[in-house]
Order: structure tokens, then sequence, then C-alpha cells
């Protein structure tokens, strides 16, 4: 099996699992046709998510709606290293505690609109593979999207930042609609 390491994560463009006799394997797929496979590690318990490593980090997968709902119920924000191998929808989640995007993947959509970050958000080194969508969002602490990358759509419309927005390093492939945003303190 390859070594998986986040800059392979962000060059996919199809990321999905395939079942084989040895048990499930995630795919990385890149547009010159290139495939990538690793060894998804079965959970301790049904607690826990399946993972991947990359390097010495656990990458969680997202494979059901359910595998992230319970964590919101919970108030637990921690999505670092996670991959969400489905759509993400968090349209009109309020998020009361600090949220930690960091260094995740979205394979699929990922749906924040109308979504309010009651403190930090950090999307810091995310992967957006798919739409983007955050309509309406509110951030009123600071918003971090240092190092984003945003390979399709990116819908920012009508988002608010309280606090300072930090888009260094960012990357928007595709179209990236920044319409009515308000910006109340520095943005870079």
């Amino acid at each position: 099996m390859n070594k998986l390491n986040r800059k392979k994560l962000k060059q996919a463009s199809e990321i999905f699992i395939k079942e084989s006799d040895e048990g499930d394997i995630l795919v990385l797929e890149f547009e010159d046709g290139k495939k990538l496979e690793y060894n998804i590690k079965p959970a301790t318990n049904e607690k826990f998510l399946r993972y991947v490593m990359v390097n010495n980090d656990k990458f969680y997968l997202i494979e059901k709606e359910s595998d992230y709902k319970d964590k919101l119920k919970n108030e637990d924000y921690n999505f670092r290293n996670h991959i969400f191998l489905i759509k993400a929808s968090f349209v009109y989640v309020t998020f009361t505690k600090e949220a930690n995007f960091e260094s995740i993947t979205f394979t699929q959509e990922a749906d924040f609109e109308f979504t309010r970050f009651k403190n930090k958000a950090n999307f810091w080194n995310a992967t957006f593979t798919q739409k983007a969508n955050f309509v309406g969002t509110t951030f009123t602490e600071e918003a971090v999207f240092w190092r984003a990358t945003f390979t399709q759509k990116a819908n920012f419309g009508g988002v608010n930042f309280t606090e300072e927005a930090d888009f260094d390093d960012a990357t928007f492939t595709e179209e990236a609609d920044f319409i009515r945003v308000t910006f109340k303190k520095e943005a870079n």
C-alpha cells in the first residue's frame, strides 16, 4: 500500500471506498487516471469512526450522516483530520464553542448555509473538492481559512464576518462568490 499524505488528499479528483476480501480500502483517484489505495483501519468500538493513517495522524472517515450529527448533538465540534465521504450539511447549525475543521477533506458538497459560528471557526488547510456553500453564514469570532483549497465553486454570498477573516494562501480553482459580504474587522 502507498503512504498517504495531506498533499495527495488535496490533489485527488475523487475519493471513495471499495470493498475487498482483505477489508475496505480508501481509493484516491486523480485526473490523470492514476489511483492510490489505502487500508482502512476498523473502529475499536461502536463509538469510534474507521480511519486511515496519514503519516502519523489518524484521518477519521465520515461515512454516514449519524457519524457527524451525533458529534453535533454532543457539542463535539472537533472535525480535525476527518474525511467526509458523504455530503456535509451544517445548514442552520449553531456552533456554540470553537469549531475545528483543520485539515478536513470534503469529498462531496459542504453546505454551511445560514450557519452561526459563535466562537472561532478554524478551516486551516481544509479541502473542499466539491461545491462549498457558506451563504448567509455568521462568523462572530475569528474565521480561519488559511491554506484552504476550494476546487469547485465557493459561495460566501451574504456572509457576516464580525472579527478577522483570514484567507491567506487559500486557493480558489473555480468561481468564488463574495457578493454582499460584510467584513467588520481585518480581512486577508
